[in-house]
C-alpha cells in the first residue's frame, strides 16, 4: 500500500504569460505507514505536490496512484479523497460549524457513516487530546491551539489511511509545536502514514522514515535522514540548512567516528560518549 507519483508536472496558468511549471517530472513513493517529510525552499513544489496526493489537483502529466486507485480514473476520485486526508496550512482556518460536535461529523455525514456519530466525535478528539466537553462548544472560541487540534480531527473522523499536513507547525510556539509533534507522532504510530510538509528540515529529520527535498519543482534528494545529512552536507539545497547537530554528526564521521544519527541533543551526545566508552576498551 502506497502512495505512488510517477512523472508528475503541473503547470500553473497554461498558455498564458503567467505559465509557470510547479512540479516537473516527480516521481516518489510515499509507503503506508510510513513518516514521510518533503521539504524545500518557498516556491520549490511542496504545497502543490501535497494537493495533488489527494486529487486537490489533478496531474497535467505523469499519474497519481493511491493503493491502486487512480487519480485518472473518475470513479476512484471519491476513495482516494478518502484515504488521503489533507490538512492545510493554519488549519484552523478551515473551519466552519457552529460546534466542535458539527465540525467534526461534517466528513462522516458525506461519506455515508452516520453511525455511532457521538462515539466517533468523542473518539477522534481523544486521538488529539481532546475531551467531550469540547463537543458543544463553538470551535471559534477555542484556543489557537485547540482550534488546529479540532481541525486534524475533522480529517481524522473519515479514517484516512494518509495524512498530509502542509507545515503543521507554522505559527506555534515552541511548546505548541512540541506537543503537536507528539500527537502526529501517536498517530502515526496508530498506523497512518503521516506525509509532512515542512521548511524545518530539523524537525524533518528528527520525526522522519525518509526526506523527500523539492528544488524548483523537481526532487533533488531522496532518502533516510542519515542519508539526507550526508547528501546535503556536500549538495547544498537552496533554503535548507543542516541544523548545527548534524553537522557535527558529518565532522564526526569525517574524522572516523561513525556513531548512530540522530538530530536530538541530548541522544547524540549519549551516542558520542558511548562511541568514546569503546575506543577507550
Amino acid at each position: 500500500m502506497s502512495i505512488s507519483i510517477k512523472n508528475l508536472t503541473h503547470i500553473y496558468h497554461r498558455g498564458t504569460p503567467l505559465e509557470v511549471a510547479a512540479l516537473s517530472d516527480v516521481s516518489l513513493e510515499i509507503p503506508g505507514g510510513s513518516w514521510t517529510s518533503i521539504v524545500g525552499h518557498t516556491g520549490s513544489g511542496k504545497s502543490t505536490l501535497a494537493q495533488h496526493m489527494n486529487a486537490l489537483l489533478l496531474p497535467d502529466m505523469g499519474e497519481v496512484v493511491v493503493d491502486d486507485l487512480s487519480v485518472s480514473s473518475k470513479k476512484d476520485l471519491r476513495e482516494i479523497r478518502r484515504k488521503v486526508g489533507l490538512v492545510f496550512q493554519y488549519p484552523e482556518q478551515q473551519l466552519f460549524a457552529e460546534t466542535v460536535k458539527d465540525e467534526l461529523s461534517f466528513g462522516p455525514k458525506n461519506w455515508g457513516m452516520t453511525d455511532n456519530l457521538d462515539d466517533l466525535s468523542e473518539k477522534v478528539l481523544d486521538q488529539v487530546g481532546l475531551d467531550r466537553t469540547y463537543l458543544d462548544r463553538s470551535p471559534f472560541k477555542l484556543s489557537g491551539g485547540e482550534k488546529r487540534r479540532v481541525a486534524i480531527a475533522s480529517v481524522l473522523a473519515v479514517s484516512p489511511s494518509y495524512l498530509v499536513l502542509d507545515e503543521p507547525t507554522a505559527g506555534l510556539d515552541a511548546s505548541g509545536r512540541g506537543y503537536l509533534l507528539k500527537l502526529l507522532n501517536k498517530i502515526n504510530n496508530s498506523g497512518t502514514a503521516v506525509v509532512m510538509v515542512t521548511h524545518d528540515l530539523e524537525i524533518a529529520l528528527d520525526m522522519s522514515d525518509r526526506i523527500i527535498a523539492l528544488q524548483l519543482g523537481k526532487v533533488a534528494h531522496s532518502g533516510s535522514p542519515r542519508d539526507t545529512v550526508l547528501y546535503m552536507s556536500s549538495n547544498p539545497v537552496p533554503g535548507l540548512l543542516l541544523p548545527s547537530i548534524a553537522d557535527l554528526w558529518v565532522k564526526l564521521s569525517k574524522y572516523g567516528m561513525e556513531i548512530p544519527f540522530s538530530c536530538d541533543p541530548s541522544t547524540m551526545a549519549k551516542n558520542i560518549d558511548e562511541k568514546r566508552r569503546g575506543t577507550k576498551k
